[in-house]
């Protein structure tokens, strides 16, 4: 018989507060320790910016194609709680023709993204004081509030079995040859938060953040979905 994997992950901004309820929704046991409180972090102060109009390599423009899918099924998948803007976006450059090689290379790799002048980019934003005479638009990309976007995470995470521990940080890891198998108890003894018998954890004082998976790796490589396994195995 299959234990059921156990998890901690360190912090719980919107990489912890994801990693949380798709693993919980998997069917792992996960405990989530905060050293403050979901989204106190730097994801606070993130864009947010939901993209795919950057000058990056197809590998990376790939990846970001699979995220604002995964975005769009988050949102049918919490019925509405994640409320993400889909308003589009416009990108320039202050030399027009570098913005014309934007839209023609994303364009070429299959994207919906065009060339819009002066005039549209007006209708489009018209609180925009200096309109470039051409921009890039992305009808498809979007935005979202980080901080009630990683809270809503945190709480579908909770509600689909996962523990949150607020206050505390995981301070360090035991490894033996090679191999991580957590750590020492400290303060108010981990094992009645999360019943893994060797994690190390204190009262938070530092910025560091740590993510460890423990006995997990047979959830993750069946939990991912089938783009993102194809996607790792070439960065690989």
């Amino acid at each position: 018989m299959n234990r059921r994997p156990s998890v901690i992950i360190a912090g719980a901004g919107i990489v912890g507060a994801t990693l949380a309820y798709h693993l919980a929704s998997a069917g792992a046991s996960v405990t989530i320790i905060e050293r403050s409180c979901p989204a106190s972090g730097v994801t606070a102060r993130s864009f947010a910016w939901i993209n795919v109009v950057r000058g990056n390599a197809p590998a990376i423009v790939r990846l970001r194609n699979l995220a604002i899918a995964d975005y769009r099924r988050l949102e049918r998948e919490l019925n509405g709680a994640l409320a993400i803007d889909w308003n589009g976006a416009l990108t320039w450059s202050g030399n027009p023709a570098e913005s014309e090689r934007l839209v023609a290379e994303h364009t070429a790799r299959g994207h919906d993204v065009r060339l819009v002048g002066r005039d549209e980019i007006r209708r489009l934003e018209p609180r925009l004081a200096a309109p470039p005479p051409v921009a890039a638009h992305a009808a498809g990309e979007g935005a979202l509030d980080p901080v009630a976007a990683t809270r809503t995470l945190v709480r579908a995470a909770m509600e689909a079995g996962a523990r949150l521990v607020e206050g505390s940080e995981v301070q360090g890891l035991v490894t033996t040859d090679g191999r991580v198998y957590g750590g020492t108890p400290t303060d108010r003894g981990m094992n009645s938060y999360t019943g893994l018998p060797r994690i190390r954890y204190r009262a938070m004082s530092s910025g560091a953040t740590l993510i460890h998976m423990y006995r997990f790796l047979r959830l993750v490589a069946v939990g991912l979905p089938g783009e993102y396994r194809r996607f790792l195995s070439h960065l690989s």
